[in-house]
């Protein structure tokens, strides 16, 4: 795990209504200005410190390396943030403490542009927020579902029915998967449940995708970074279904797709964790230099 240095340090912070959203900042030591803050957002209901401490990794990663200043808060009702006597909806509420941190960020470390990164629920958090602040320059959405509400629970379903299918196939003759199967095991309902004869949703043409025809109108100017891992039924849904809306939605040079094979939803494994990583801060690097992106698989 990336330590604390003499070339970083980090601060306890607090913002928004009354100051209820609390927070770390991971900053250069050194008072030069960041041109770009990086706001990395909840994975469902992890704290701060993301999955297996990943977004502590990525904070002192991207601010020793790219001079950048990164804020990991907690969403009110998470970690150390206390529940918001707010009437929002969910949804509503996550955009407004979304918007919060940028201000925050923005006015306290004078940082001029801002690159979202969520995880999971993060990454689709950051997805819905697209649009609604022009210092929001780009996002690199980690695992994230990025389909319309009203369509996520057919596309997930199919999706969830791919993967099973994946996962079955690559591994039914494999000599541990076999040995589990004959020595009592194995996981037989799974087992049966995906030789189960099934009759996949349709989904129509567009629909489910209104948030990508949106981000085409009101988003040209952000550069976006998806990451999939093939362990995680997000990939799924990309196969299914987004690889092409995505394409026909965002002009290939703002957006990246990378795909990191052999891996599970959580990057567990420190070998993938360090490919992981190494994109966001080759993503971040493009940035700061303003090379143009282009659509790429690993």
């Amino acid at each position: 795990m990336n330590p604390i240095t003499d070339e970083i340090k980090e601060s306890l912070v607090q913002f928004g209504e009354n100051g209820e959203l609390n927070g770390i900042v991971t900053h250069p030591r050194d008072e030069k200005t960041s041109q770009i803050g990086v706001i990395l957002l909840n994975a469902g209901f992890l704290h701060k410190v993301g999955p297996n401490r990943i977004y502590v990794k990525i904070a002192r990663g991207l601010s020793s390396i790219e001079n950048c200043t990164v804020l990991r808060f907690d969403f009110s009702g998470i970690g150390d943030s206390p529940s918001s006597s707010s009437n929002q909806s969910h949804k509503n509420r996550k955009s407004s403490e979304i918007q919060a941190s940028i201000d925050f960020i923005c006015e306290k470390y004078n940082v001029p542009n801002i690159i979202l990164i969520g995880f999971c629920s993060g990454a689709d958090a950051a997805f819905d927020f697209l649009g609604k602040d022009n210092r929001t320059k780009g996002t690199i959405l980690i695992n994230g579902y990025l389909v319309d509400d009203d369509r996520i629970g057919e596309v997930y379903e199919n999706a969830r029915q791919n993967l099973q299918k994946r996962y079955y196939s690559s591994s039914i003759f494999k000599y541990k998967r076999l040995k589990r199967l004959f020595t009592g095991k194995s996981n037989y309902k799974a087992i049966i449940d995906f030789f189960a004869p099934k009759k996949s949703k349709r989904i129509e043409k567009n629909e489910g995708f209104k948030k990508w025809i949106e981000i085409k109108k009101n988003s040209a100017n952000i550069n976006i970074c998806i990451i999939l891992s093939s362990g995680s039924v997000s990939y799924d849904i990309y196969k299914l279904y987004l690889e092409k809306e995505m394409k026909k939605s965002v002009d290939p040079p703002k957006l990246e797709v990378e795909i990191i094979h052999n891996t599970d939803h959580l990057f567990t494994l420190t070998t993938t964790q360090n490919l992981l990583l190494n994109k966001i801060y080759r993503f971040i690097n493009h940035m700061n230099s303003k090379e143009p992106h282009k659509i790429s698989q690993v």
